[in-house]
């Protein structure tokens, strides 16, 4: 009981730089939260924009309806069931641009037989596919040529991929610099504590007992950092998520944790608290 009392000295001494620092701890742990949480919503969304791709392949102006559904089955085989795959021709295309372009729909379609000739058939594949796809499309007999959207957004995911690594970095750095503020109110809580633990010292307290006292109190301060973090968190989460969202149409995927990030926040607190504690027992276990 004693020793309890000996680390609630520092709220005694100074009440207000022990709040004020809790919820600086917070906020930081708050921050590095957020920053985590985005990255990890970073990931499926640069492997979908990596590995999903749209390939258009031409089919020869000889094949016959016939030669269009095996090289259709061929493609199933080969891309698996994942591939979404559709034919069109002449027909289809002119009733895309019907809509939009009524004019050149009726004078295709006033061509007859020799649309064909300027609307050529061809296989569209999309979905998660492996950068071999495209050859695989090619080498199937009946197909002209191929062509695909792979490297469209290739600028877009080495840009989300630095934002990643960056985020990652970021969130580091915030909890080393938690780490070594909280370490240097750990020193500073010990000067409050210096008579009592040399009295201790002189009474032939053990090394366990002579720390004790300064883990107990940066494990206070970054636990209730932790907690204030962790409220925060369960209270603005809805609306981040929200804002991340209406960032971009890309940031639809993208979902923030909740319950568990912020159980999280609380235990790196109690983690960081109990790691000052430890460092600074070692630096000044002979004050």
């Amino acid at each position: 009981m004693y020793l309890l009392k000996l680390a609630m000295r520092p709220w005694k001494v100074a009440p207000i730089s022990q709040t004020v620092t809790i919820f600086a701890v917070g906020f930081l742990l708050f921050l590095s939260g957020f920053l985590l949480s985005l990255q990890q919503g970073l990931r499926p969304l640069i492997a979908r924009l990596h590995n999903e791709q749209v390939i258009t392949a031409y089919i020869d102006s000889a094949s016959s309806p016939k030669e269009e559904e095996r090289i259709v089955d061929t493609l199933k085989t080969q891309l698996g069931a994942k591939a979404q795959i559709s034919v069109f021709t002449s027909n289809n295309f002119i009733d895309e641009i019907r809509n939009e372009y009524p004019e050149l729909s009726r004078e295709l379609e006033d061509l007859g037989g020799e649309v064909t000739t300027i609307v050529p058939r061809y296989v569209s594949v999309s979905g998660f596919l492996p950068d071999t796809a495209l050859a695989s499309v090619k080498s199937v007999s009946g197909i002209e040529s191929a062509e695909s959207s792979i490297n469209r957004y290739s600028h877009i995911v080495g840009a989300f991929k630095t934002l990643h690594w960056l985020v990652g970095l970021l969130s580091l750095g915030l909890c080393f610099s938690l780490l070594a503020g909280l370490i240097q109110l750990s020193k500073i809580n010990s000067f409050v504590q210096a008579d009592a633990l040399s009295i201790l010292r002189l009474w032939g307290a053990g090394h366990l007992t002579l720390k004790m006292p300064r883990l107990l109190t940066s494990l206070t301060s970054g636990g209730l950092g932790g907690l204030v973090a962790g409220v925060a968190w369960l209270l603005a989460a809805p609306w981040l998520n929200f804002r991340v969202k209406a960032l971009s149409p890309m940031f639809a995927d993208i979902q923030l944790p909740q319950l568990q990030l912020a159980i999280a926040l609380f235990l790196i607190g109690v983690v960081l608290g109990l790691l000052a504690g430890a460092f600074s027992g070692r630096v000044t276990r002979n004050a």
